[in-house]
Order: structure tokens, then C-alpha cells, then sequence
């Protein structure tokens, strides 16, 4: 039978109801001051930057178009002299689709569920990592303006909301603190137009999370680690992708009886020797991956550009074909 508000009382003890009652106060205060924090911090990011304007693409003929794969620049930690290389061969391709492939945050620091051990992890700040990464898609958005852009999280991405799930009690709180910090407000991804793919959710109708198909090719930030990923990932897939994560070009072809499939990973733009690795010398390579794709069929020829020392090994070739 339904109690009255007053039988409850008599039954729990007023000094305890008092006290709840003092308690819920405090939460409510606690998470009014929560909420408005949130939200001022996601505003803030608006207030310090105006992302450029994408411009539509004029109409382009030809049998085959461009498409770029990049990732893995690490915010703070991006080498300047491979990203301006990459910049550089920008301006030769100029491809119609440019593919993010994640990590360009790296969100160490104050969002790593690892516990500091350097204290390189103190010398910049998120604000300064934010920086880094817009400043990035702003030199591509700059040199290819119609390119359209999709923007796959990384597992360093993923970082804000393990935080968040971690540090708030409840999902709307959890979800403000990604809105806040996450990349599409820091990054201006909306005003920018670019799609961003979660790392933990299904796309396009695929069923591996993280996922997104283009034409004939799967793209991912990468499930695989180590010397093999590009191999184990295309026997995961059973088609062609295009991988981040590894921070070394790699590729694996597998071939059927009939069909003929390949997995690539393009290397980093990052800092090849980072330290974390302390003396031990990492083989790590910078580059990207680009795609010659026929606009008809859908076919694509691959390839993974190298950067050397801060040189790229497209205007050499360039050169030597005249």
C-alpha cells in the first residue's frame, strides 16, 4: 500500500531526511556548476578560433581522380619537416578526397589512462595539442579547399571519453565532457565539414566498428600492432584497407583464386623516435598513401609515399619521369 510523504519520514527519521535532503542540495549545486563548466569550455574553443570555410568543388572530368590517406600526426608531437613535405605534395595531387586516419590528438598527459612517467608529459598542454592539430587542418584545408575530408578517430581520440566514462557518475555528464574537449569542437569538424567516424561505432552500414568504405577500399585507424599489422588486418578484412597506428609503412597483398585484395599503412607524420622509446631506435617511418581512382569502376592503384629526413620521394620522381 502507498505510503504518505510524512509516513516515510516518521519511518526513516527526520534528521535523516534533513540530511539527504542537504545532500542532494550539494549534488545539485555540484552538478549546475558541472554542466555550466562544460559548456563554457566548449564555447571557449569557438571563441578562440574561426575554422576556414570548406568551398564546394567544381565539377571534374577525367577518368581518375586523387585520394589521400594521412594520419598519426600526434598534435604536439607532429614533425614539422614531414608535414611540410606532405603539404607540398598537396599542391601536386590536389586530390578530391582526403582520408584522416586518426591520432592527429595525441592527448597525453591529461586525458592518458597511463600514469606519467616523463616529463616530457608535462611540456604541453591540451590547449597547445589542439593547437597543433588545427593548425594542421588548416595548411591542408588551405592547399585543397573542395578536397572532401573524413575524419576517422583514433585510439588517442578515444582517450577524452575513456576519461570521461571514467571521471562523471552519470552519461549526460560523461557526453558534456566530450562535447566540451573532443575533436569536434575542438577541431571545428562541423564548420570545417568533416565527417568524423568514431572509433567504437559502426559506419556506413559495415559491420566492424571504426570502419568506413570508400569506392573499392576499407579505411580504419587499425586493430594490429606490430611488424605483421597490415597482414593480420587483411586477413581479418578479407579486403582492401587503408590503415593508421602503426607509425610504419607496411603493406601485405593477399591473392585468391579470384580476386586479389591488399592492406597498407602509410607510416606516421609524426616524430619518428618518440620518447617513450627512450634509446631504443624504433622503426617507425613517415609518409602517406595515395590512390589513383577510377571514377567509373571504383578500382583504385595504391601506393605509400615515403618522406625521408623531411623529403618526399613524389617531386624526385616527378623529376626523374620529366
Amino acid at each position: 500500500m502507498p505510503r504518505t510523504a510524512d509516513e516515510i519520514i516518521s519511518l526513516i527519521g527526520r534528521g535523516d531526511v534533513e540530511r539527504l535532503k542537504g545532500q542532494l542540495t550539494l549534488e545539485k549545486r555540484r552538478t549546475t556548476a558541472l554542466s555550466g563548466a562544460l559548456e563554457k569550455a566548449q564555447k571557449l574553443w569557438g571563441a578562440q578560433y574561426t575554422a576556414p570555410k570548406p568551398r564546394r568543388a567544381p565539377a571534374r572530368g577525367g577518368q581518375y581522380y586523387t585520394r589521400l590517406a594521412v594520419g598519426d600526426t600526434h598534435g604536439n608531437h607532429i614533425s614539422i619537416p614531414a608535414r611540410d613535405a606532405f603539404l607540398g605534395d598537396l599542391e601536386i595531387l590536389k586530390p578530391e578526397e582526403v582520408v584522416l586516419l586518426g591520432d592527429l590528438l595525441d592527448c597525453s598527459g591529461t586525458f592518458s589512462r597511463f600514469k606519467k612517467q616523463y616529463l616530457r608529459e608535462f611540456s604541453y598542454s591540451y590547449s597547445e595539442d589542439v593547437s597543433a592539430a588545427n593548425d594542421f587542418l588548416d595548411q591542408v584545408q588551405r592547399r585543397v579547399p573542395s578536397a572532401k575530408c573524413y575524419y576517422l578517430e583514433g585510439n588517442h581520440e578515444r582517450r577524452i571519453e575513456a576519461w570521461a566514462v571514467e571521471q562523471f557518475e552519470n552519461v549526460l555528464d560523461a557526453k558534456k565532457a566530450v562535447d566540451a574537449f573532443g575533436p569536434r569542437a575542438a577541431l571545428h569538424l562541423d564548420k570545417r565539414g568533416i565527417a568524423y567516424y568514431e572509433y567504437s561505432l559502426r559506419h556506413m552500414g559495415l559491420e566492424a566498428p571504426g570502419v568506413i568504405k570508400l569506392g573499392k577500399c576499407f579505411f580504419a585507424h587499425g586493430f594490429g600492432k606490430g611488424i605483421h599489422a597490415s597482414y593480420n588486418t587483411l586477413r581479418k578484412l578479407a579486403d582492401n584497407i587503408v590503415h593508421g597506428h602503426n607509425h610504419r609503412s607496411m603493406s601485405s597483398i593477399l591473392r585468391q583464386v579470384d580476386s586479389t585484395s591488399g592492406a597498407w599503412c602509410p607510416g606516421c607524420l609524426c616524430d619518428i623516435q618518440p620518447y617513450y622509446f627512450h634509446s631504443d631506435p624504433t622503426d617507425h617511418t613517415n609518409g602517406y598513401h595515395v590512390q589513383f581512382v577510377n571514377r567509373k569502376t571504383g578500382w583504385f592503384a595504391p601506393w605509400n609515399v615515403s618522406v625521408l629526413d623531411g623529403v618526399s620521394v613524389l617531386p624526385r620522381i616527378k623529376e626523374v619521369l620529366g
